[in-house]
Order: C-alpha cells, then sequence, then structure tokens
C-alpha cells in the first residue's frame, strides 16, 4: 500500500496533482472493467437461472390451479346439460403457438373440457389445436354478438362449411356456442350440441350459458396463480 502511495505521490511531484487525480481515475476504470469482465458470466448466469426458476414455478403453479378447477368446470358443463337437455357440454379455449417464418403467430381452438349424457361419445380429442383461421367467420360472428345458435346445423351450411362438416361428422343437430371472456378479450366459449332429430331452444338457454360462462371464466383468470 505505501508503494502504490509513493508511486501516487511521485506521478502528482512531477506531473502535477491534476494528471496523478486522472492518472488514478484511469487506474479505477480499467480495474472496474477487469472486475466486471470476470463476473459477468457469473451475473448473467445468476440472472437466466432466476428466470427459469420463475418460469418453472409459473408453470408449476399453472398446472396445479388447472387441476383444481377442471371439476368445477366439469360440474358447470354437466349441470348445463341437465338444466338445457343437451347431449354434449364443451369448454374451448384459444391458445397461441409457434409462427410462420414471417414472424406471424398461428391461432388455435383446443376442446379442454367435456360432459355428455348417458350414450353420447366423447369427441373433445377430436378438437385440438385447430387453426382458427378454418372458423374465422364464426369466431367474429361470437365476438361480436358473444353468442351463436343455429336450431338446425343445416342453417351453417352455406355460411360456415368448415364449421358444418365437423358438426356433421358429430351427428349434431343443433348448436349453442357462447364466448368467455378474460379481462379484455376472448379466451374461449362453451358449446351446447344436441344429436340429430334433437333440438335446443336458444331463448331458453342463452341466459343459462350466460352465467355459465361469467362462472368459468372467474376459474380460468390466470392472474389469481399467485394467490394459490
Amino acid at each position: 500500500m505505501d508503494t502504490v502511495y509513493q508511486f501516487f505521490i511521485h506521478i502528482a511531484q512531477n506531473y502535477g496533482s491534476s494528471f496523478a487525480i486522472f492518472f488514478l481515475l484511469i487506474i479505477a476504470i480499467l480495474f472496474g472493467m477487469y472486475f466486471l469482465v470476470k463476473t459477468f458470466p457469473d451475473v448473467i448466469r445468476s440472472y437466466l437461472e432466476n428466470k427459469l426458476m420463475e418460469s418453472k414455478d409459473s408453470h408449476r403453479k399453472g398446472i396445479n390451479k388447472r387441476k383444481n378447477i377442471s371439476p368445477n368446470i366439469t360440474k358447470i358443463l354437466s349441470d348445463l346439460i341437465v338444466e338445457s337437455g343437451a347431449d354434449r357440454a364443451m369448454l374451448f379455449e384459444f391458445s397461441n403457438g409457434s409462427s410462420n417464418l414471417a414472424g406471424l403467430p398461428f391461432f388455435f381452438i383446443n376442446a379442454t373440457s367435456e360432459s355428455l349424457s348417458v350414450g353420447t361419445p366423447a369427441i373433445s380429442l377430436t378438437y385440438q389445436k385447430l387453426n382458427v383461421s378454418w372458423f374465422a367467420n364464426l369466431i367474429f360472428e361470437l365476438e361480436d354478438k358473444s353468442y351463436f345458435y343455429a336450431k338446425h346445423i343445416e342453417e351453417t351450411k352455406d355460411l360456415y362449411p368448415s364449421f358444418y362438416a365437423f358438426l356433421q361428422n358429430d351427428n349434431v343437430e343443433s348448436v349453442i356456442y357462447y364466448s368467455i371472456y378474460g379481462v379484455d378479450e376472448p379466451i374461449g366459449y362453451i358449446s351446447l350440441t344436441s344429436v340429430k332429430g334433437k333440438t335446443l331452444e336458444g331463448s331458453d338457454t342463452l341466459p343459462k350459458m350466460a352465467e355459465a360462462a361469467q362462472k368459468i371464466s372467474s376459474l380460468l383468470n390466470y392472474g389469481d396463480i399467485d394467490e394459490m
């Protein structure tokens, strides 16, 4: 330490105090840069590890919430079947995915829950990762009115051919969709369908679906995860 002090005094005596201070500042900067270079990889690694842990923790909480709310959603859909006389009630949720080469993200629909009347076959596995563009016009109508109702699916044949093809394949007679909203945008919808030869009445069923959609929206609110 004395050697450093004597060296600084020597610089000050021979070149002036201003130069000595400037020289000392340069030494401090170089030392700081050396320290930064030595520790920077550790700082970055620590930051990335913390972010990874936060991501894993958020994902774990999301999985736990999904497990916790699933029975409640199934109960809501089952109650809709009893109240409306429908044969199938389903919850559909929007999800994003990878992007095309231009960076434009894909947008999908997934059936995440299904309740059935006795003897009605399950179909939710066939409604996974469906591109929203296939049903764009129907989605626009849902966003505009919050619901879609067709007493007979033949009504949809010309206007929504892709949609009609799916319903026809599932032996559907009547269909009602109702939007589910998040904080400021639709996050999915619920559907009720009846089998061929059996119809649903929209005027009787829509208020029940609106109430069910509100309950499911509350359950799906991702912002509550941190409270778990």
